[in-house]
């Protein structure tokens, strides 16, 4: 009878102790998070000391002077980038077909394909550069890799 007690007495204890765990966990899951409003902590960002000797750091006169250098050199290449500019234009145009020549851009090989007529040589160049002038290109060697090619002239029927 002994045996019996104390296995009814844990029994009953475990009914007690699973029904408790029943209830907090079910109250846990229905209950909504309360936002917090406490201050989130910013990163303590300190600037840390730099390496560089002390006197080493450009004056702000050094640096007036790069910049003045910098101001110079575009200056000097505007004229590159423009001329860049209008070929990248006159590509974008191409294909090309005039009366002695004709031009276009074989994108597989980067390169510029010139076309002229055997016969007419020099009139169908200086067709070509008076096409390049027109677009503002002032000569062939803008074009980068320039690919010349010759035809035999076509019967008139």
């Amino acid at each position: 009878m002994n045996k019996r007690i104390i296995y009814l007495g844990l029994g009953i204890f475990l009914v007690i102790l699973i029904g408790i765990n029943v209830l907090f966990s079910s109250l846990t899951i229905n209950k909504q998070p309360v936002p917090s409003t406490a201050p989130t902590t910013a990163p303590n960002i300190m600037p840390k000391p730099s390496n560089v000797p002390i006197g080493t750091h450009p004056s702000s006169r050094e640096f007036d002077e790069d910049q003045k250098k910098f101001q110079e050199i575009a200056q000097q290449e505007e004229p590159i980038y423009q001329q860049w500019n209008k070929v990248a234009s006159m590509r974008k145009s191409l294909p090309y077909y005039g009366k002695l020549f004709s031009l276009f851009y074989d994108y597989s090989k980067a390169s510029f394909i010139l076309t002229l007529n055997k016969s007419n040589i020099k009139e169908g160049t200086k067709e070509f550069n008076a096409f390049l002038q027109t677009n503002g290109i002032q000569n062939e060697t803008w074009l980068e890799n320039l690919i010349t090619q010759y035809t035999q002239p076509t019967p008139a029927p």
